[in-house]
């Protein structure tokens, strides 16, 4: 195969000149899980092994590779690489920690292939990335991959408890250093994610976080298109007896009126009798 200036002079100096899209590259990880350390033998297309394995810049990379994937058989094979159901997670980790590779990438990339052992943005936000608290910075580039993958028509797809699929919304609107977390949010919730979790503290905090916040015009409309939802919030208030609702809450422990005539009116959510 000829590439055009400099590419091919490139792609013989760290490749050879046997350059073939079956061709596949051995990589071997050790990778450790539920069951302790394992072995994995990946077999990597020529794009790939370009990517992980060639010592160069990655912009120098970056280009080769897209040059190879205007060629109809470099992309197929590019593509069904990342569909080896035992090193899926493999790739999923090396985009979400190459960023740079990420975004020049995700045209070719179907993110919903890469669903393991969560689905790909669950698994953007929560991946480890430091053993201290997120930083502003962190949680920029969570929310930048949660964008870009959002933009590329990411599909919910997968066989996860309905409950799970709230933590990542949860992760999201707790950014509070992040702006546009309303609307990054709500997009997730447009393609199936969910508002709450089986996590009752949880839920109570992300409905009082939500209902402070009801002054942005996106994060009102997930309010009122949630309503129903957040009538099953529930509260436990010194004095109380039993559970209390989100209105009992801002009128007993906040003392917010303004909150529970809102919450009245916008949920229809009353102070408990």
């Amino acid at each position: 195969m000829n590439l055009t200036e400099p590419y091919n002079t490139w792609l013989i100096k760290h490749i050879g000149t046997m350059v073939d899209p079956k061709l596949r590259y051995v990589l071997r990880v050790t990778a450790t899980t539920s069951k302790g350390e394992t072995t994995l033998d990946l077999g990597l297309d020529l794009s790939w092994f370009i990517l992980i394995q060639v010592a160069d810049e990655d912009k120098q990379k970056l280009e080769i590779v897209l040059e190879l994937l205007k060629e109809p058989q470099f992309q197929e094979q590019f593509k069904a690489t990342l569909r080896i159901p035992e090193t899926k997670r493999f790739f999923e980790e090396f985009l979400l920690y190459n960023y740079y590779f990420l975004n020049g990438l995700k045209s070719f990339i179907d993110f919903s292939v890469l669903n393991v052992p969560i689905d790909f943005i669950s698994q953007a936000l929560f991946i480890k990335r430091s053993d201290l608290p997120d930083t502003p910075e962190i949680e920029t580039d969570r929310i930048n991959i949660v964008k870009l993958v959002l933009d590329a028509g990411f599909v919910l797809i997968g066989d996860y408890p309905v409950n799970s699929l709230g933590y990542a919304v949860r992760k999201v609107l707790l950014m509070e250093t992040v702006p546009e977390r309303f609307s990054v949010a709500k997009r997730m919730l447009e393609i199936g994610f969910q508002l709450f979790s089986n996590t009752p503290a949880n839920n109570s905090e992300l409905a009082v976080q939500l209902i402070n916040n009801r002054a942005d015009a996106v994060c009102l409309d997930i309010i009122k298109n949630n309503a129903a939802n957040f009538k099953t919030i529930v509260f436990e208030i010194a004095g109380s007896a039993g559970s209390s609702n989100l209105a009992d809450y801002f009128y007993w422990v906040k003392e917010d009126m303004l909150a529970v005539s809102f919450i009245r009116e916008t949920i229809g959510i009353d102070i408990s009798p």
